[in-house]
This record gives structure tokens, sequence and C-alpha cells, in this order.
């Protein structure tokens, strides 16, 4: 499963460089960071699901930044930040 989602990543960021603001690209990041993050956490590598949940959140917050009335970005955003949180909190 790794495998095929990094491979759906690296599409998906050249993609979404190429095209920055096609909004549909763009979840479609986050998308693909958010299962790497969520197959992390199940693997147990809570680090490299940071990475990958920072970096959905990061994409996420661009697009509510630039359409704040979309109720299923602002939703997106606050579920990425979610699982951050949890990870923060079991670290500490």
């Amino acid at each position: 499963a790794r495998t095929r989602f990094d491979d759906s990543l690296a599409i998906r960021e050249r993609l979404a460089k190429s095209e920055p603001g096609n909004a549909e690209w763009q979840r479609n990041l986050w998308a693909s960071n958010g299962k790497l993050g969520e197959l992390a956490l199940k693997e147990g590598n809570s680090a490299l699901a940071l990475i990958h949940f920072r970096e959905a959140e990061s994409v996420m917050s661009a697009l509510v930044d630039k359409w704040p009335d979309h109720p299923g970005f602002a939703k997106s955003l606050e579920t990425v930040r979610g699982h951050i949180r949890k990870i923060e909190e079991d670290e500490s």
C-alpha cells in the first residue's frame, strides 16, 4: 500500500506544482498526504505521520485562505489539525 500511496503522492505533487491555482489538484495533494499520515500511524511511525499531516495542513490552509467559505475545506483543515494535536499530545 505504501508504494502505491507514495507513487500517487509524487504524481499529485507534480500536478499541484504545475497548476497551483487548481483547487482539485491541491485537494488531491492534501488527500495523499493525509492517507500517508494515517498509514504511518498504523505502522507506528508518528514522526513520519507528522511530516505528512503537516504537509496536508499547509496545503489545506492555503485552500481555506483562498476559499474561506468552502465548508469542506474548513472541515478538512480541522480534521488534519486534529491528527496533529493527537500525535503531539501522545508524545508529550
